[in-house]
Parts: C-alpha cells; sequence; structure tokens
C-alpha cells in the first residue's frame, strides 16, 4: 500500500481553520509607550490568545510581536472549526478591548484588535522557534494574512469556505472591498444574489441550534419525504404505535433529519389531541452540557409549568429537587448528591409525566450524546410506561443500530426530481444540466445541495464545479474530519480510490493498494458512507462528487504522484484492452503523474475518439486536458505553440454546436489567436481568426466576429486554403445576417454553398456545414416574409443532415421555429420547440434548450397569453445572462416587452427595453422593431404622442434596412392602432386595412385575422 497521509515522515496535508489576530496601530502606539509598558502589554495579549485557543481547543501556532496565528482542527479537522474561530476572534477582541495597561494613552483607549479565519488544504510540518509551534505552508495562510491587512479596526473577516452553515450562528455585514479582492484576483465587487465569498463578522446571533442558524439563510425546501413523514407522524399520533415505543430517525449528515423532525412535530401539534412533546439535541460543540437533551425538555417542562404542580405521582422531594435541577447553569455544577442521583431523578420524573399523559421525548443529533444521556435513556426503555423516543442520529460507525431491537428508519438522499425542485428554489433560474451537475456533485444530499447553491452565484456555479482547483469550502472541512476519524488502514484505501476515480472499479483499486483489500474492509467503508457499491459488483462509486474531490485534495503530492504512476503504468501495460475510457482514465493518471507528453497525447485520443462518437462534453474535456498539459512542457513556442493552436481548433469543434457549453471561451481563443500571430503562419493565423470569430458571432458581438472572419478570410486567401475560406464565407454570412445586412449576408452564404456544393455528401462534415448555413439563409427569407422559399431552404437543410437526431438538425430546427413563430404559426412553432428541447436534452445542447424553450414560451404566449410561456422567455434570457452569452437575444428582449406591455406592466417593459436598445447597439436587430411597436402603444396609452410616433419611426427604419416585409406589415397594423389610439379613426382604418392585406399576402394568417378582428371592434 502506498502511504497516501502524507508527503514525508514530518510533513502531511491538513485542512484546518487559521485564525490570524493582529493589535491595530501597533506602530504608533509603540512609539508613544515606554519599552517595559509595551513588552507588559503583549505579554498581556499572549496570555489571552493562549487561555482563549486552550478554551477552545486550538493552538497558537505563531506569534509576531503584537500577532498570533491560532490553528484550529490540528491533528484533527471537525466541522465546528470556523464558529469556535470565529467565537475566538469575537473573545479576543472583547478582552483586549477591556485592558486598561499602564503607559497606553487615554487617546489610545480602547486598544482594538482586526482579525480573519479562513480555511482550506495546508502542508504541516514540525516547526521551530523561527518558525513557531508547528511549520504551516499553502495559499491558505498567505490568504488570511492578506484578509487581516484590509480589516478595519475592531473586524473579524471570515470567509464562507471556513463557515459554511455555521456563518448563521454570527449576525454578519459587507466586508472592505479590498478583503473581496485578496479572494477574487482583485475583483473588488460582488454582485451576486449568494453571500460574497468573505463578510464582517458584527456578532454573535440569537441561534442556538445549528437548524436555527440554518434556517435564518434559508432551508432547503421542504420536498419528497412523504413515506417516511407519513411513518413519523403515525408514531407521534398512534395510540399504540406500530414502530413501538422508540423510533431513530437515521440518516448521514446533511440529508435534513432535523428539517423532517421539524416538520413532523409541527403538523403533530397543529393536530387534534397531540401528544406532550419536549425537545432536546446534543452537541459536538465545547459548550455541550452532560445530560442536555434531558435537562433542555425539563426546562421547558417546568417554564411552562412555572406555577403549576408537576405530575402527581411524582414525590414532593423529587419535584423540588427537578426544579433545582432545572435551575442550575448545568449538571456539574450541582451539589454531589444531586449531580450523582440525576439520571435516577430525570428517569423518574419523565416516566412519571408518561403516566400523566401521552409524552414524546424526541432528541436531535444522538450520535454527539453524552454517556449519562444513554444511561437515562436505556432506563427509560427499561420502563413498560415511560414515554416515548423519537431519536435522529447518523448511522452508527461500523453500521450497527444505535440501540438493539428498536424501529431504525433511513433516511435517504434526494432523488433527481426532488433536487430539481430544490435547486429551482434556491437559484435563480436555473438551466436543467445546470440542476444534474449539482445533483450529481451532492449525491443528492440536501445540505450540500444548500452549500453548492448559496457559496457561489449561478453564473459561476456549473464552472465552480466542473471545474474546480479545490474542493468546496466547509463541505471539504466536513470531508476530511470524517477521513481523520477512520482507522488508517480504511483512510489509505479511500485515499486511493479518489486517485483512481469517482467511480472505482476494482481492478484498478486493487492496483492503487497493491492488491484488493478485505470485503470486510470495504464494507466498512460502505458503512462510513464514503465509497458504495456499483456496476453489479465490480466497482465502487464515492457517495458525492464533492467527497472525492476534499479525499482527493488531502492527499500529499508525492503520494498522489506515485499512486497515478502506478495506475498509469498498469494501464499503459494492458493499453490493447483498453477502449475510449481506458484512454479518458489513461490521459488522467498520465496527468496526475506529471508525465505532460503522454497526458497531451493520451488526451488528445480520448477527446478524437470522443468526437468521433459525437460524445462533445467528453471530447471538450479531454481536448482542454490535453492544452494544459501541453503547456505544462514548458513554453508554448514554435512547435508547441502549432500544437497548441491545432487542439484550439479541435476544441472549437465541440463548441460548434453549443457555445454557452465552454466558460471563458472568448479569452482562450484570443489567446490562441495571439499565439497564431507569433507563429506567423498564415494558414495557422487563418483558422485561429475563423474560430475566434465563430464564437463571437455565437456569444453574441457580432461586429468583433465580422472584423474576425474578414482577417481570417484574407489569411485563408494567403494560405491557399480554399475550402477555409468557403467555410469563413458562410461565417461572414451569417454574423453579417445578425447585423442585419441581409444582402452582403446572401451573397456570402450563397457563395459558400456553391463552393462546398461539388463536393457535399448527405451527412458529411461538409454538408452539415451547409446544412447550417441554408438555414440562415432561411432565416432571412423568413424575416423578409418570403416563407416557402425559407421552409423550403429548411427541408433542403434536413436532407443535406441526414440524421435528424444529429445536433446541427437541432441547429436547424433553432432557426425553422423562429421563422414559424414570425409567421404566427404558433401550434407548428410548439411542436417543433417541443422536438428540439427532447434533443437538446439527450445531447446537454445548452443554446439549443434555450432557443426551443424561449421559441415554446413565445408560442404559449402569443396563443394562450400563458404564464408558463412568458417565464420560459425570462429563463431563456437568464440562461444566457449567467454565462455573458448574448446570441440573438435581442428576440427575447423583444418578446418581453411586448408580453409586459400587453399585460399593463408599462415600468417593467422599460426595465426590459434598456436591455433590448443596448443589444440593438451592440448591432443585432432581431426583436428591436417589435419592441419599439409595443413601447410605441404604451406611450400612446399614457397620451405620449410624439414618443410613440418616434418608436415608429425607428420600427419602420430597422425593417427597411432589413428588407423585412413582415415586420413592415405589423408595423403598419401598430401605427393602425396608433391612429385609432389617438383618435384619428380615418386614418386607423386606412393603415388597418392595408396591414390585412400584407399579412394575407404573406401567408401571416393569425395575424391577419387578429388585424380583421381588431377592425371589426373598431367600427
Amino acid at each position: 500500500m502506498v502511504d497516501t497521509s502524507s508527503d514525508g515522515p514530518a510533513v502531511s496535508r491538513r485542512r484546518p481553520t487559521l485564525l490570524y489576530t493582529d493589535l491595530v496601530g501597533s506602530t504608533a502606539l509603540g512609539a508613544a509607550m515606554e519599552p517595559e509598558d509595551y513588552r507588559a502589554l503583549l505579554q498581556a495579549l499572549r496570555a489571552i490568545w493562549h487561555e482563549v485557543a486552550q478554551a477552545l481547543q486550538a493552538r497558537v501556532v505563531l506569534t509576531q510581536g503584537d500577532g498570533a496565528l491560532i490553528a484550529f482542527g490540528i491533528p484533527l479537522a471537525g466541522e465546528q472549526d470556523g464558529r469556535h474561530a470565529v467565537d475566538a476572534a469575537l473573545r479576543v477582541h472583547a478582552r483586549v478591548a477591556a485592558l486598561r495597561p499602564a503607559g497606553v494613552p487615554a487617546a489610545r483607549l480602547p486598544l482594538r484588535m482586526h482579525s480573519a479565519v479562513h480555511a482550506g488544504t495546508l502542508l504541516l510540518a514540525a516547526g521551530d522557534i523561527e518558525q513557531g509551534v508547528f511549520d504551516l505552508s499553502g495559499g491558505v495562510l498567505n490568504t488570511t494574512v492578506q484578509l487581516v491587512r484590509t480589516a478595519r479596526p475592531g473586524e473579524v473577516l471570515a470567509t464562507s469556505a471556513a463557515l459554511g452553515p455555521n456563518a448563521m450562528f454570527f449576525e454578519l455585514g459587507d466586508p472592505p472591498p479590498a478583503a473581496l479582492a485578496v479572494l477574487q484576483g482583485g475583483v473588488a465587487t460582488w454582485h451576486a444574489a449568494a453571500p460574497p465569498p468573505v463578510q464582517s463578522v458584527l456578532g454573535r446571533s440569537s441561534a442556538a441550534r445549528r437548524f436555527d442558524a440554518t434556517a435564518r439563510r434559508g432551508l432547503t425546501p421542504f420536498i419528497g419525504r412523504g413515506m417516511l413523514h407519513g411513518r413519523l407522524l403515525a408514531f407521534l399520533q398512534q395510540a399504540v404505535p406500530t414502530d413501538g415505543r422508540c423510533l431513530v430517525l437515521q440518516g448521514t449528515a446533511g440529508l435534513g433529519k432535523t428539517r423532517l423532525l421539524e416538520e413532523v412535530l409541527a403538523e403533530a401539534e397543529a393536530g387534534d389531541n397531540a401528544p406532550l412533546l419536549l425537545r432536546g439535541s446534543c452537541e459536538s460543540d465545547l459548550g455541550a452540557e452532560v445530560l442536555q437533551p434531558f435537562l433542555q425538555m425539563l426546562r421547558s417542562w417546568l417554564a411552562a409549568r412555572a406555577d403549576l404542580p408537576l405530575a402527581p405521582s411524582l414525590p414532593a422531594d423529587d419535584a423540588a429537587a427537578l426544579r433545582a435541577v432545572a435551575g442550575a447553569p448545568a449538571a456539574s455544577a450541582l451539589p454531589g448528591d444531586l449531580a450523582g442521583g440525576a439520571v435516577g431523578l430525570l428517569q423518574r420524573a419523565f416516566v412519571a409525566l408518561a403516566r400523566q399523559q401521552p409524552c414524546v421525548l424526541v432528541i436531535d443529533d444522538w450520535q454527539w450524546a453524552d454517556d449519562a444521556s444513554r444511561q437515562l435513556l436505556q432506563g427509560l426503555l427499561g420502563q413498560v410506561d415511560g414515554p416515548r423516543l423519537l431519536l435522529a442520529a447518523r448511522p452508527r460507525e461500523g453500521g450497527a443500530p444505535w440501540l438493539a431491537d428498536v424501529a431504525h428508519a433511513d433516511l435517504q438522499p434526494f432523488t433527481p426530481a426532488e433536487t430539481d425542485a430544490a435547486v429551482q428554489r434556491l437559484l435563480p433560474r436555473p438551466d436543467p444540466f445546470l440542476i444534474a451537475r449539482i445533483h450529481d456533485d451532492a449525491g443528492g444530499v440536501p445540505l450540500f445541495i444548500e452549500e453548492l447553491c448559496h457559496s457561489v452565484s449561478a453564473d459561476h456555479l456549473l464552472t465552480a464545479i466542473g471545474g474546480r482547483g479545490g474542493s468546496q469550502g466547509w463541505l471539504a472541512t466536513l470531508v476530511v474530519a470524517r477521513l481523520q476519524r477512520l482507522p488508517d488502514d480504511q483512510a489509505a484505501v479511500v485515499r486511493a480510490a479518489a486517485v483512481v476515480g469517482n467511480l472505482v472499479p476494482l481492478h484498478w483499486l486493487a492496483v492503487a493498494c497493491g492488491g484488493l483489500p478485505a470485503p470486510a474492509l470495504l464494507q466498512a467503508l460502505a458503512d462510513a458512507d464514503f465509497l458504495r457499491p456499483e456496476a453489479g459488483g465490480r466497482a465502487l462509486r464515492f457517495k458525492h462528487g464533492i467527497t472525492r474531490d476534499a479525499v482527493y485534495e488531502s492527499i500529499g503530492r508525492d503520494a498522489r504522484v506515485a499512486l497515478h504512476r502506478r495506475l498509469q503504468d498498469a494501464m499503459q501495460r494492458e493499453a490493447g484492452e483498453a477502449g475510449s475510457d481506458g484512454l479518458e482514465a489513461l490521459a488522467r493518471h498520465s496527468h496526475g503523474a506529471a508525465d505532460w507528453a503522454a497526458a497531451t497525447l493520451h488526451a488528445e485520443q480520448a477527446g478524437d475518439r470522443a468526437m468521433g462518437m459525437f460524445a462533445l462534453d467528453s471530447a471538450r474535456r479531454m481536448y482542454l486536458a490535453a492544452m494544459t498539459a501541453l503547456e505544462r512542457q514548458g513554453a508554448l513556442e514554435g512547435d508547441a505553440a502549432r500544437r497548441w493552436c491545432l487542439l484550439s481548433n479541435k476544441l472549437g469543434m465541440t463548441c460548434i454546436f453549443d457555445t454557452l457549453a465552454l466558460p471563458d471561451a472568448l479569452q482562450l481563443f484570443r489567446r490562441a489567436v495571439d499565439l497564431a500571430d507569433a507563429l506567423g503562419d498564415a494558414g495557422v493565423r487563418a483558422r485561429a481568426d475563423y474560430w475566434m470569430g465563430y464564437l463571437c458571432y455565437g456569444h453574441g458581438h457580432p461586429r468583433q466576429a465580422e472584423a474576425h472572419c474578414r482577417r481570417g478570410l484574407q489569411l485563408a486567401g494567403l494560405a491557399g486554403d480554399a475550402r477555409l475560406a468557403a467555410q469563413l464565407r458562410a461565417t461572414l454570412g451569417q454574423v453579417l445576417a445578425a447585423l442585419g445586412r441581409y444582402d452582403d449576408a446572401m451573397g456570402l452564404m450563397s457563395d459558400a454553398l456553391v463552393a462546398k456544393r461539388g463536393s457535399v455528401r448527405a451527412g458529411s462534415n461538409l454538408a452539415i456545414g451547409s446544412a447550417f448555413t441554408l438555414a440562415c439563409q432561411a432565416s432571412v427569407l423568413g424575416d423578409r416574409g418570403r416563407f416557402a422559399q425559407a421552409h423550403a431552404a429548411f427541408d433542403e437543410a434536413h436532407a443535406l443532415v441526414g440524421d435528424s437526431a444529429h445536433p446541427v438538425a437541432n441547429s436547424v430546427r433553432s432557426w425553422a421555429v423562429m421563422v414559424l413563430l414570425w409567421q404566427g404559426r404558433w401550434d407548428d412553432a410548439q411542436a417543433v420547440a417541443d422536438e428540439s428541447i427532447w434533443l437538446a436534452q439527450r445531447s446537454s445542447a445548452l443554446l439549443q434548450m434555450t432557443i426551443a424553450r424561449a421559441a415554446k414560451g413565445c408560442a404559449l404566449w402569443m396563443r394562450d397569453q400563458a404564464d408558463d410561456g412568458f417565464a420560459m422567455i425570462e429563463e431563456a434570457v437568464q440562461w444566457m445572462a449567467q454565462r455573458q452569452v448574448h446570441f440573438y437575444t435581442t428576440l427575447y428582449h423583444g418578446w418581453l416587452v411586448e408580453a409586459l406591455v400587453d399585460q399593463g406592466q408599462a415600468a417593467l417593459a422599460r426595465r426590459s427595453a434598456a436591455r433590448l436598445f443596448a443589444r440593438a447597439r451592440a448591432g443585432e436587430l432581431l426583436g428591436l422593431a417589435g419592441g419599439c411597436r409595443a413601447l410605441a402603444l404604451a406611450d400612446a396609452a399614457a397620451g405620449d404622442a410624439r414618443r410613440a410616433w418616434r418608436r415608429m419611426a425607428l420600427a419602420d427604419s430597422v425593417a427597411l434596412r432589413r428588407g423585412s416585409q413582415r415586420e413592415q406589415a405589423l408595423n403598419r397594423l401598430c401605427s393602425a392602432r396608433l391612429h385609432a389610439a389617438l383618435g384619428d379613426a380615418g386614418a386607423a382604418a386606412r393603415d388597418g386595412a392595408a396591414a390585412c392585406t400584407d399579412l394575407l399576402s404573406l401567408e401571416m394568417h393569425w395575424h391577419a385575422g387578429a388585424a380583421q378582428r381588431w377592425l371589426q371592434a373598431m367600427r
């Protein structure tokens, strides 16, 4: 077995929580004090640091003059470390502020500290007189020190990585911008709906339990749990419960045991003949008292009966003793005779209470119960007339039940559908692929889902899940704390499994471990909720992606590289048997083994194989890995730069049907352009400009796209690459169509089609490109009102593709559905959109999904005024905005403006119109005329005729520029409605009749019918 715990005998990876606290203005203070007085002040500070640290089981790792570094979670991390660290900071601040040391000028009192709390993985080694108790190294330490420098006098800064859900035990405020810049690479602003990554701690909150703290932030919606909810409710309400007198609700951390209890108890208390429900909870916190859950119940019971006698069957001496116990600050503060008899006393009291009335004792977090509480519980279970007991607990290590011969109910993770419902409530309009990634990464655990959704904004969440360099903050601390509690042999297997991957074939686990672990050990890891059997017993899988990432990050670098190298060597020996999955794994282990040449080669090969299978997401991931590995080999110059550019061309192919698929695509392809320019090779430069132009077009930057396409076309001519020149002409034509320059666009696209026509074969790569070009031509024809020609072009495009499920066939549908909408064929548009949505779901193509859902929403709104339709359009806008992509979003903004005006929400319509006009200024014109028509009607309704006609002038100008007869007909109808609104019935009738004629001639029958009905109503 490879030693996976460290990088050497004296160095290990740890995930502590760090508190760095520093005296404000110490330099000026030292100058104003006598040296002896200043030395006494520093001694007082050191005494405070050590006393506070000792009280919270932390270590003062290093003192530097007037500052101290205090570490929590060494040697064992804990999920409460962040809470303890912030509490320590508050205690230090309060005690220092209360100091009145000799020699300190009165004007400088009270003394103030500033502090920062942060958590993460770092290296720990034995320290010395210079380095402190421990030698800590890593970015986490540097970040903590930098945060302190940004903290204001008296301020405590704490990061979400340190606090997680424990943040709600404190009152929090906005941090200084400089603190945000420390964590965000210099970006000092935060515009997300989620909390920022660092916050200012204003003080402690009123929350007493973790559930109360989490509830203050916002809980995962109560979803599912129907059968368990019913079972628990029956246990509380039945006269003779089916489950007996005791029921244990069991589930791993974060599954929502407390939330389920709260929901059930609230319903039970609201019902008729509800039993007396007494609640308590156990804690792992240092402040937990002996017999805590039972003392909590006793105090709440007595508080409700302050002036009433206790249970009649309870002796008077016991009643008096109970009041004394309840009034004591803790069981440990009781006199010796009461302390020794507390367990028996409480047992008699609860039995007497149960004899008096139906009573249920409810205890949360039973896994942290102290020995006295366990003794009392056993005593109560031994009494046949004692109270019922409902416990909630994490599974016991080793898999044994908490109580023999007692019913246990197991709480399971969310299903994908339940995760979908939860995320929809926690994030603003998440897309389905993001929800699926959250479910996979969180394993359906509600707490993990909450943390993923609360920790970062929705627009960066997919990037954070898919490509993070480190695991998810506080959750990683929780995982590492569990890992450190395992026996050494089990922990080593878990770490080896993390190197193998999220799915762990037993064959490769045996290679990593030097032999297959014993079945009993693997069962122990399943019981500990780390690894579960998969694939018919031939593999294991980590319970959550988050767990695997945190474990992997905890492995020492040298040990991790050794494991990857062992797996790489074994896979290369068995390469003859490897399929596509084998190539991908070989690329990953080559990368982990720092064999960059092999990693580049195998990742590219895996990407090529995935492309051949149209597994575009896998190909994208592999090409990115190849590009990263190539960079690790040295400077990108000469042949290396050329290869990087060629890999970027392959990467571009993975995004050709979905420009939303690759975060930061424009930045990456801009780099390809720069590298190609440095090479000076016209062919390489032309292809780099082609991809940059295409992606600018797909991201909604048509003017930049035009510049790159024109430059690429010139370079392709110099390189003599006729095929690339044809592709560039086609793409430039598509770009000019987006800019509304239809005549030039149609000419370029026609030239490109003619150049390709002789060698086009249905289903070939050339046919795929030609099909999309035809679809873009069809969109121009449709916008101009030539609907029959447009539909014929769509038919030709589909014939070229051959396979109706091919991604480009869905891109053709994206334009076909728009033309159907322009023609007013709502039912047909909805049917095509539904087919497109289904296919986009299959291929995980978010851009196609977005377009299809927006189109369906428009159809539903126009036909039925359906709220669902309006919501779909809003959703599409949100999905695009989250990824800073604006591909034809003028269409969606225009639809929103029209719908909001129809609803009478003029103020919201103008807000959407501002985004519409901003996109129009970027060059996109589709949707602008429709928005202007709607705004003109709103202006007329408000009595602003001048502005209304100004809007119409803009709509006419846009329609004329594009040569759009359909827009011109709709503009004429809108002018008729404006005349009517402004009292000119004659002009309204004249323009309305002309509009009807135009619409009928264009076969826009729905619009013509609506116009005719309006004219009849006006008469």
